[in-house]
């Protein structure tokens, strides 16, 4: 009986610093152990703009992401589930940001803003499951860098986050169905973008939601080990991406080849989406 208590509570103990450390990785604070470059060659963010429908007013979003930008000195955003306006009313956000970023694509829910040329954006299906991510090449003519945008597959937990919760044995079962589900085809679709990453003679950047957390297998995949994760590389203070699900989570992220470095990373706290921006610095080799 005895050896059963000691048993129960080094398993007790491990789960909850196994917790701990989890929980500490997913909020990332204070993993650089020096102050985080601001200025480099490159600078990007990227964001879920969740349709640009979080703070109400469309225009009052738009101003605070434009906010955003300037503030932090971007050379390029990449914004994921941008919306899909009715046909030729892109103009008003185009007229907004045009001001700051001279090149703007839009392609299906994927916007593209950037101060330096834009060389090519291609919306990609996934190969054997439904979706597609953005191709994107930017940035000056002698060195520029190809960006993946992903949205990858939604987890499935829209029946909670809807705002009416969990109704009963019924919704609960397709929940976790739909969260299985969904689970598989984000898996297929980090396949599909490994297999197709390294057909380019740029520096690569995969960036944006990943539906997933540091310690999932989409994570892995996609990261293998050759890309390096930013704000591990260059972050500090909390990097927590998503608002919801009590702020504790990590769930976009910025992930690079090894012909770059990366030299700071942050996540932005202005409300324009249940998404944080994340933003890295990058020099050139």
């Amino acid at each position: 009986m005895k050896k059963v208590l000691i048993i129960t509570l080094i398993v007790i103990v491990c789960i909850a610093g196994g917790c701990f450390w989890y929980f500490n990785f997913v909020n990332s604070r204070n993993f650089s152990d020096t102050v985080p470059v601001t200025q480099g060659d490159l600078k990007i963010g990227s964001i879920n703009v969740c349709g640009m429908s979080f703070g109400g007013k469309r225009e009052i979003t738009e101003a605070v992401l434009l906010k955003a930008c300037r503030d932090n000195d971007l050379d390029i955003l990449v914004i994921e589930e941008f919306p899909m306006y009715p046909l030729g009313s892109d103009s008003a956000f185009i007229e907004t940001f045009s001001s700051y970023f001279p090149y703007i694509s839009i392609k299906e829910e994927c916007a593209v803003l950037s101060k330096t040329p834009i060389w090519e954006h291609e919306r990609k299906s996934y190969l054997g499951c439904s979706g597609s991510y953005s191709s994107i090449l930017a940035g000056p003519l002698e060195s520029p860098v190809r960006i993946i945008g992903v949205h990858l597959r939604t987890t499935g937990m829209s029946i909670v986050n809807n705002g009416r919760g969990v109704d009963g044995n019924n919704d609960l079962a397709r929940m976790r169905q739909m969260m299985r589900q969904n689970r598989r085809i984000r898996i297929q679709q980090a396949k599909s973008i490994r297999k197709t990453m390294f057909k380019t003679a740029e520096p690569v950047i995969i960036a944006g939601d990943f539906n997933s957390m540091p310690c999932s297998r989409v994570y892995r995949i996609l990261k293998g080990k050759d890309l390096s994760d930013s704000f591990i590389v260059a972050g500090q203070g909390k990097g927590s991406t998503y608002r919801l699900l009590k702020d504790i989570i990590r769930i976009d992220y910025m992930l690079y080849s090894d012909d770059i470095e990366c030299v700071g990373a942050q996540i932005a706290d202005d409300k324009v989406s249940d998404h944080r921006m994340i933003i890295s610095t990058f020099n050139r080799k």
